[in-house]
């Protein structure tokens, strides 16, 4: 039996996982439990919603999932790959999946860090940028498990990697890996090119960093096989599908704005489009 992996638990993302569970397709939702839906407030002409607020909303939504039978995975997914017919999701556990739907919610409006906002060698992405930095030193600015990603695949390529953190607190902290939990106040000043400078007077050279302070949304997913977006959207068709083979996009990481009905009926016609493909390219 096909498996179809949803990243994402909000209308959009569960509303196809619903079609296609109701098709009899193995479906896992992967989720953080964060959507617009939970600080949405309803206007109550929804027909057969009781629910009172979004977030009252959103919890029976994922309880309504969990009784027919999809699997959920609390946890963020923080890369996606592509090996012939399977993608494979990282996360706490890597999931297989023949097909993947990618149900993010809104795009991130990347508000730079005033540290670095005019360098050039901020990146946000080690997907599109780490062979630029092959055996030169780089840093990740971040502190949650997106941010460990990165550093794990620009190990691949740098010299050295170091961990930044900006002052926050690491949500855990893995084996031998370099970190510095200072405050950072400027990177490559034009009179210092390549040099971070901290609010202790600390300075340290590094050739790049990667910002990757958030959790991973559409783009940063679309990255790691190969597909570019525009504005932090990928290219899809009115029913969601992208020019990867078996990845779709639902709702408002489709660009989609926030309308409830809108986006139910997009996560239909998405695990619609999703299942067509399944049947078409059955392996």
């Amino acid at each position: 039996m096909a498996h179809v992996l949803v990243i994402g638990s909000g209308p959009s993302g569960l509303s196809a996982a619903l079609t296609l569970q109701q098709a009899g397709v193995s479906v896992t939702v992967a989720t953080t439990h964060h959507s617009s839906l939970q600080s949405a407030n309803l206007t109550g002409d929804l027909y057969g919603v009781s629910a009172k607020d979004g977030e009252a909303l959103y919890r029976q939504g994922v309880e309504q999932a969990r009784q027919v039978g999809i699997t959920m995975v609390d946890g963020e997914i923080t890369g996606l790959t592509k090996s012939a017919h399977t993608f494979t999701a990282a996360g706490q556990q890597p999931i297989d999946a023949s097909a993947v739907i990618l149900a993010t919610g809104k795009p991130h409006r990347y508000d730079l860090p005033n540290f670095a906002k005019h360098s050039h060698r901020l990146h946000l992405r080690a997907e599109e940028h780490a062979f630029v930095y092959r055996h030169q030193m780089v840093g990740v600015v971040g502190h949650g498990p997106y941010a460990f990603a990165q550093v794990n695949l620009l190990t691949r390529h740098a010299r050295t990697v170091t961990l930044f953190t900006n002052g926050d607190d690491l949500l855990r902290f893995p084996p031998n890996l370099s970190i510095n939990r200072y405050p950072i106040r400027l990177f490559d000043a034009p009179d210092s090119p390549r040099t971070l400078l901290f609010e202790n007077g600390a300075k340290l050279n590094v050739d790049a960093l990667f910002f990757a302070d958030r959790t991973a949304d559409a783009a940063d997913l679309c990255a790691g096989v190969g597909l570019s977006c525009e504005n932090g959207i990928p290219p899809c068709t009115a029913q969601g599908e992208t020019p990867q083979k078996g990845l779709f996009v639902a709702g408002e990481c489709a660009g989609l704005p926030f309308d409830l009905h809108e986006l139910l009926y997009h996560g239909h016609k998405v695990g619609l489009a999703t299942l067509q493909f399944l049947k078409n390219n059955t392996i």
